[in-house]
């Protein structure tokens, strides 16, 4: 073989397996390296640009395009119109580009295989695994220091992988990925593997005690079990599910982390009914960040204040009413969809949790492992700003648009 022949082969293989190499390291990166995640995303709009313009295609726009190009849109307009403030809002925008630079990559790139496809999910399914079982190793090795943080609503600052409140999510969608792997795989040994890698992260997660994690694995469990009873009509099916279901709950609720992760939660929501003191209260916190963001909405209906005046208007909102709340418990608001209310005014908001809401849901018949890996992002939507967030928006984005071309039927 000549070597003109041999370069021309290996052309091929760099064109065909370096964009699924560059897939693979930005899963890498969601785990363990922002500035990875950074990077490797620029990679793959450069690769996908580059190999576009050599050999052009028709592309295929997609409602979640046009969505993630309005909102970097919205923020664009409202920098430029803020621009007392253009330090930090260019920095925004530079944060932000992921709904820029991600989606123009899958447009100009062509279609995954299989095999890079299965790889990218089961790469996602083992670090999440990987991170989640050393956290909980590090957490039983100080146990008892592990549940009085716990007792007292800290935070826990995992000692590998992101921020616990991205971990959670990136956790809980990797138990949903896990279980829709073992669902689809046909290899017993790896079945095997799959399954007992998926019980140990559903018994992690618990000693762990991630309550979001928790409660909206819980909570898919219930939806999906109800689905499936509905479909198969077995009346003494029904029965010994729900009684199987009660009884798992009721035995991991034993557990010492999640009973103090429970006392904490019912603690944190009757200080709000029961008018008690609200500092140090996470939930309870959270609730009235909500209020003082509405108040600001009320003052700014139909525009909002814009991303760059957020930060400082529920500060001036704040002196006016305390809540009770010393500075350091001032929380920003944490919901998705509020926050863009806030920013860009109701209507805007209010069409963009539609949209995203329709986008998710529309998928439960035509592409059910997309619908429920997006289910988990769109609860986390309502207690964080999960697209404010690096490592929360990129997964969000990515997953979306790797599964909405591969993931319609799945087998492995």
């Amino acid at each position: 073989m000549s070597l003109t022949n041999r370069l021309l082969i290996k052309l091929r293989l760099f064109e065909t397996d370096f964009f699924a190499w560059l897939c693979y390291l930005f899963i890498i990166s969601l785990f363990f390296s922002r500035a990875g995640l950074a990077i490797s995303s620029v990679l793959l709009f450069a690769h996908s640009l580059v190999f576009y313009f050599k050999k052009p295609f028709k592309v295929a726009l997609q409602p979640i395009h046009f969505l993630l190009f309005a909102i970097y849109t919205a923020y664009l307009v409202s920098v430029l119109f803020h621009a007392q403030n253009l330090n930090y809002g260019s920095q925004l925008l530079f944060k932000n580009a992921v709904f820029i630079i991600l989606p123009l990559t899958f447009i100009f790139s062509k279609e995954l295989s299989v095999k890079a496809f299965h790889r990218i999910l089961l790469l996602y399914f083992f670090l999440a695994v990987i991170c989640v079982s050393i956290n909980t190793t590090d957490a039983l090795l100080h146990f008892n220091q592990f549940l009085e943080d716990v007792s007292n609503s800290k935070n826990i600052i995992p000692i590998i992988g992101p921020a616990h409140s991205e971990l959670g999510l990136l956790s809980t969608v990797a138990f949903i990925l896990g279980f829709y792997l073992v669902k689809g795989c046909t290899n017993p040994q790896l079945k095997f593997l799959l399954f007992c890698l998926l019980a140990l992260l559903f018994v992690a997660l618990h000693i762990i005690a991630y309550r979001f994690s928790l409660i909206t694995i819980y909570l898919i469990i219930a939806f999906y079990g109800i689905s499936e009873l509905v479909k198969r009509r077995n009346i003494k099916l029904a029965a010994f599910s729900v009684l199987a279901f009660v009884v798992g709950v009721y035995s991991f609720a034993l557990i010492p982390s999640v009973k103090k992760r429970l006392q904490n939660t019912v603690s944190d929501l009757t200080s709000i009914t029961e008018h008690r003191n609200p500092n140090f209260q996470s939930v309870t916190q959270r609730f009235l960040a909500v209020n003082c963001a509405l108040e600001v909405v009320k003052e700014h209906p139909w525009l909002g204040v814009s991303p760059v005046n957020t930060g400082p208007k529920m500060q001036e909102q704040y002196k006016k009413n305390s809540y009770l709340l010393i500075p350091e418990n001032r929380m920003f608001i944490h919901n998705q969809f509020l926050y863009y209310v806030l920013c860009f005014g109701i209507p805007f908001g209010a069409l963009v949790g539609l949209l995203l809401g329709v986008l998710v849901f529309k998928n439960a018949y035509t592409n059910p492992l997309l619908f429920w890996l997006l289910v988990p992002f769109f609860f986390h939507m309502m207690i964080e700003n999960t697209l404010e967030k690096q490592i929360t928006a990129n997964a969000f984005i990515f997953l979306f648009l790797v599964l909405n071309r591969k993931g319609k039927s799945f087998t492995l």
